[in-house]
């Protein structure tokens, strides 16, 4: 049985569907990483962990070997397209809540 995720210790219970494609997410995750959001000891628990949470519209079960690969090869399209998501997170946070 393979070790659990230190992230999300309770990742079997629940995969919850996102409006973001594997690609848009892997990027999303790197650039979290690269941030300082997540501070895995190794990058493959970022993969286990959010591959084991996620689904997307058109994939249902996210694998590891997707989002490694995708986390390292971004097209301009996914760049653009998280960017965009960035700055409407941005704005939604100077909102008054």
């Amino acid at each position: 049985r393979p070790p659990r995720s230190t992230l999300f210790p309770y990742t079997t219970l629940f995969r919850s569907p996102t409006n973001l494609s594997v690609s848009q997410w892997a990027f999303l995750l790197r650039v979290m990483h690269e941030v300082g959001i997540f501070k895995p000891q190794q990058q493959m628990d970022l993969f286990r962990a959010f591959g084991k949470i996620l689904s997307t519209k058109r994939v249902s079960r996210i694998s590891i070997d997707s989002l490694q690969s995708k986390y390292y090869n971004v097209e301009e399209s996914t760049r653009n397209a998280i960017q965009e998501k960035i700055h409407q997170m941005l704005e939604a946070v100077r909102q008054p809540w």
